[in-house]
């Protein structure tokens, strides 16, 4: 089972930053997940939460804030004064630091008509449309997921040749899972580490037999690791990939 340092080696440094994809490397762990949102000028920014209050000295909704204003905000002292000055970072500046040796597994957070597009954009800027890999996980390669199914299957109408991930919350009807995923051509099915799906053993089975790629996501405990390695979980996030690694 693969580790995700999820939005970066967030335990040791603040969350969706530079300083903390820099230490998830630094550990060894070169898989990376973090969020994409929309500024107000449509700039894709790396952020979590809607607000800006809780990982930064700025206030009110992301979306309401010109990139010019978003990144001047401080994004680190909520973590510790050893990170005050830390910023709120571009999607095109992660991709042009860390896209050669990592693999991004890129977030859709916001639910914007055309932030598909402009991600896609920024990625064959670079050139990583170009030079895909399809091999799940492959190293250097991103992928992109998403809970709005919408943004993902609009995704990979733009670029059908990547590999998507669909994130569901524990209580998803999965009801005719496997047609909806293939009929979408969605390579990777990602529930919540407390869904009842890993514990449908043939479900489970189906979606491997048809190379769609099983993830977690949720994990709050070392047990948590356990369960999914036990449930054949192919990866997982979790914001303490340093203490994950020993129990797998």
């Amino acid at each position: 089972m693969k580790l995700i340092a999820h939005r970066g080696n967030s335990s040791k440094a603040p969350e969706n930053t530079v300083r903390s994809f820099k230490k998830s490397l630094l550990s060894g762990f070169n898989i990376i997940e973090f969020d994409v949102q929309l500024s107000k000028d449509n700039f894709p920014v790396i952020f979590h939460d809607e607000r800006l209050e809780r990982t930064t000295d700025g206030k009110g909704f992301l979306r309401d804030h010109y990139w010019n204003e978003l990144k001047k905000l401080d994004a680190g002292e909520w973590f510790g004064e050893n990170f005050k000055e830390e910023k709120i970072p571009s999607f095109d500046e992660i991709l042009k630091k860390f896209s050669s040796n990592t693999h991004l597994q890129i977030e859709i957070k916001s639910n914007e008509e055309n932030i598909s597009q402009i991600i896609i954009k920024s990625l064959e800027k670079y050139s990583l449309i170009k030079n895909y890999k399809q091999k799940a996980y492959s190293i250097p390669g991103f992928s992109i997921t998403s809970f709005n199914i919408n943004q993902i299957i609009k995704t990979k109408r733009y670029q059908p040749q990547i590999n998507v991930g669909w994130l569901v919350k524990d209580n998803e009807d999965e009801n005719n899972l496997i047609e909806k995923l293939l009929d979408n051509n969605i390579n990777m099915y990602i529930p919540n580490i407390n869904s009842e799906f890993w514990k449908k053993i043939e479900l489970k089975k189906s979606l491997k037999e048809n190379n769609i790629t099983v993830c977690a996501w949720g994990a709050k405990k070392f047990s948590d690791v356990k369960k999914m390695l036990y449930s054949g979980a192919d990866a997982m996030t979790v914001d303490w990939p340093e203490e994950a690694i020993k129990i797998i």
